[in-house]
């Protein structure tokens, strides 16, 4: 039912954009029309082989540099599948992992991840995330549900090879064999067999490295950019000769507007329900506080911490 309200809803649009050729092809099998790539981009100067930093190799590592090292960058989420790499820790002896990010399921990963050689530095943005990525040698990523995956073209600019499920928008980016290797959803023996190759054969790691490196430069801004121009100008020209609406859109229209109303709601409702409950907090000043203003002050620090979500990655 989803799939035939979310067809009907972007079959009334005169193009529709998406950000891998894997997605765009499944969208075409499954019945979206006025199908177009939005190429996908990377700063390659943010995200270089040159901001390797000791420092961060450090931290990264748990002080530990002169191991080799893996890193994955993620939010984490249950769709992320980051749990998985326990699987394939498990199978590489000597591996060692950096997990950067941040998200609801930290706590439990860090649990599950205990007695391993993991270490979570937490959300990183700017430039300390650009030296993290330098800072590695393999990038390694459980995700299946990638659109596209922005944080493998990031690792690719900054010259890691990358060991990635071979699912969604993850297999436009990654050359298997070439520029990384893609291991079947799921095969926690098949993915720890790459990174064990990667970890053990330089020369291969290097020429990976560089393959890499080379692909995420290809693909810059300038032309991504472009080519959405010149999606709006196609769009603008179908446009100019079916202006009304398609056939059964109305309907597409009121439906999509009716369930992200429903969201909206269940979405405040949940808030206003968090944001009446008091807040118990140890603080030496808090009985000095008349009541009223104790109360203000619960209701205000609750609204603080719902509005400050965790950190995408």
């Amino acid at each position: 039912t989803l799939w035939r309200l979310m067809r009907a809803f972007h079959n009334t649009a005169d193009v529709n954009l998406t950000v891998s050729q894997t997605m765009l092809e499944d969208l075409q099998r499954r019945g979206f029309d006025r199908m177009q790539l939005w190429p996908p981009a990377v700063d390659s100067q943010r995200f270089s082989p040159a901001l390797r930093d000791p420092a961060m190799r450090s931290r990264l590592s748990g002080n530990r540099p002169v191991e080799l090292l893996l890193l994955t960058v993620s939010r984490l989420a249950a769709e992320k599948n980051v749990g998985f790499l326990t699987e394939v820790l498990d199978r590489v002896p000597d591996g060692q992992l950096a997990v950067v990010g941040d998200g609801p399921e930290r706590d439990a990963l860090e649990r599950r991840f205990a007695g391993r050689l993991a270490t979570f530095p937490g959300c990183l943005i700017g430039n300390q995330l650009s030296q993290a990525y330098a800072s590695a040698d393999v990038f390694v990523y459980a995700s299946e549900t990638e659109t596209m995956g922005n944080v493998v073209l990031e690792a690719m600019a900054a010259g890691l090879p990358t060991v990635a499920a071979a699912a969604g928008g993850v297999c436009s980016l990654v050359q298997h064999g070439r520029t990384g290797f893609l291991f079947a959803p799921g095969r926690a023996d098949e993915a720890a067999g790459y990174v064990r190759q990667l970890l053990a054969d330089e020369d291969l790691r290097n020429r990976m490295s560089a393959a890499a490196r080379a692909d995420a430069c290809s693909r810059n801004w300038c032309s991504a950019v472009e080519a959405v121009r010149s999606s709006y100008r196609q769009a603008a020209q179908i446009h100019a000769q079916h202006p009304g609406l398609r056939p059964l859109s109305w309907l597409a229209v009121l439906i999509s507007r009716l369930l992200i109303l429903g969201f909206s709601l269940c979405t405040w409702r949940r808030t206003a329900a968090a944001a009446s409950v008091p807040v118990q907090r140890i603080d030496p000043g808090a009985d000095r506080l008349p009541a009223p203003a104790a109360a203000r002050l619960s209701a205000d620090v609750q609204l603080a911490e719902l509005a400050n979500e965790p950190c995408s990655v």
